[in-house]
């Protein structure tokens, strides 16, 4: 154990090269210590140091395929996704019943975002090691990330008694319960921007599962409105129920109707309707379509105009490849207060994740409407705004932060010139246990919105919104 004591005094020293240096200086053929040294260098990042030590024990190791397993393993944190499977299946060539390398190219794919591949590789590894409460621990999560919390319950409720207290099928378990049971959401947000509209909504979300494939949501709202320069004040509350319906492997429908009130001199009562399918998240490439009827209670003009939206939206998306992801969006939209009006949207969004919890994107939105009303809400014949995003996203135990930053610029009009634009937003939140938490946000942003009647050219739109919420 020499050779392990100097390393371990090393690492907490903070430079784990030295005890290897010093090891393989004097027996430069020390198998023990070159491996060390390469998991060592793994640990610490250093991926291409790690690989090229590996390559040197293969010419040395009389057991190649663990050190092919090892390098599999550094290209899998590496993020080297491809170059990872290869090497996981160069293995399972020699040995097709390593149980090992079947877990990590499971693992490997589940984490890049292969996620039907990353099922058949853990359904593989079960098969071979029915017994194994790892295996089964890896594939409830991968179902549960494609959505599919019914097949990761009865995957975790097939294993073996007496595994209940395993760790990874406990902590599985925990998460798959929280999906499922019931929930409750506390919701209260401030808004307001330079129009002096103000709005304050406070919102009671609650959700049960009567069975484990369907889900049914009750939300109750109260919102106050008022346009402190005209002095309106109006107020809206409404209630609304959704059912959620989950067909193997992994498609939604949902529908839901619902009832609002506002106290406006227009038309004061609304019936809300909504309807939706939505293809597996599983795949690559999927998409959805939803129908919405609601009142647009979000100004105290609008109420007072007793205005309300009809809307058909189909959106699409699309993984190239692990990290990327493009998404699209086409709206068609029918406003009617007064008078009706119609508007035309479409969205389009590329995004990359990257290292360390980042995400970098680009999205141009576009809409426009048929007519240009005087009804209070914000219906130009052309609005088009292109952001560049970037968006941080951490857990530290119990602790989660969101930022986002999203500079960019908008044209309003279409006889309007592009201008500069930003939208950010921060969040923070503490969680209990698996789905309880609570948190407070805070969000900026200049794009969209305009006042109707702006008294000069260099009049810009600002918006602060202020929330917290609570998940029991």
């Amino acid at each position: 154990l020499g050779w392990v004591g100097k390393n371990l005094v090393v690492i907490a020293s903070g430079d784990p090269a030295i005890g290897d240096a010093r090891i393989l200086a004097a027996d430069p053929g020390n198998l023990q210590a070159l491996e060390a040294r390469a998991q060592i260098q793994s640990w610490a990042g250093a991926h291409t140091a790690s690989l090229s030590s590996y390559q040197e024990l293969l010419g040395l190791s009389d057991d190649p395929a663990g050190i092919l397993l090892a390098q599999a393993r550094v290209l899998g944190s590496a993020s080297r996704v491809q170059e990872a499977r290869i090497a996981y299946e160069e293995v399972l060539a020699r040995d097709p019943e390593n149980l090992e390398a079947l877990k990590g190219l499971a693992q490997t794919l589940t984490w890049s975002g292969f996620l039907p591949e990353g099922e058949e590789a853990w359904r593989k590894a079960l098969g071979e090691a029915p017994q194994d409460p790892v295996s089964r621990a890896g594939l409830a999560h991968n179902l549960r990330w494609q959505g599919r919390n019914l097949a990761a319950l009865e995957v975790l409720n097939r294993a073996a008694p007496g595994q209940g207290d395993h760790p990874e099928l406990r902590g599985q378990l925990a998460w798959v319960d929280a999906a499922l049971a019931p929930r409750a959401w506390v919701t209260l947000v401030r808004e307001g921007d330079s129009d002096d509209n103000a709005m304050t909504t406070a919102q009671f979300r609650g959700r049960q599962s009567p069975r484990p494939n369907l889900d049914l949501y009750g939300v109750v709202y109260v919102r106050d409105l008022d346009q402190d320069n005209i002095g309106l004040f109006r107020s809206s509350w409404g209630v609304n129920i959704d059912a959620t319906y989950h067909l193997e492997p992994g498609w939604v429908i949902n529908a839901g109707a619902g009832g609002n009130r506002t106290d406006g001199s227009g038309t004061s009562s609304f019936t809300s309707l909504r309807a939706g399918l939505a293809t597996p998240a599983r795949n690559r490439v999927g998409g959805s379509i939803q129908l919405t009827r609601y009142p647009l209670d979000v100004t105290a003009q609008l109420v007072e105009r007793g205005v309300r939206v009809s809307s058909m939206d189909l959106a699409g998306r699309w993984t190239p490849h692990p990290g990327w992801q493009v998404t699209g969006t086409a709206g068609l939209g029918a406003f009617r207060g007064e008078d009706q009006n119609h508007r035309v949207r479409l969205d389009l969004q590329v995004t990359r994740g990257m290292r360390g919890g980042w995400t970098l994107g680009l999205s141009h939105r576009y809409f426009g409407f048929d007519e240009d009303l005087d009804e209070f809400y914000f219906d130009p014949d052309y609005f088009g705004l292109t952001e560049v995003m970037a968006r941080g996203s951490w857990d530290r135990g119990p602790w989660g932060f969101l930022v986002e930053l999203s500079p960019g610029a908008q044209k309003i009009s279409s006889r309007g010139v592009y201008k500069g634009a930003v939208r950010s937003s921060a969040r923070v939140s503490y969680r209990f246990d698996p789905g309880r938490e609570v948190s407070i946000s805070g969000g900026y942003s200049s794009a969209g919105l305009q006042s109707f009647n702006t008294s000069g050219s260099d009049y810009r739109y600002r918006a602060l919104i202020l929330g917290g919420s609570w998940i029991f």
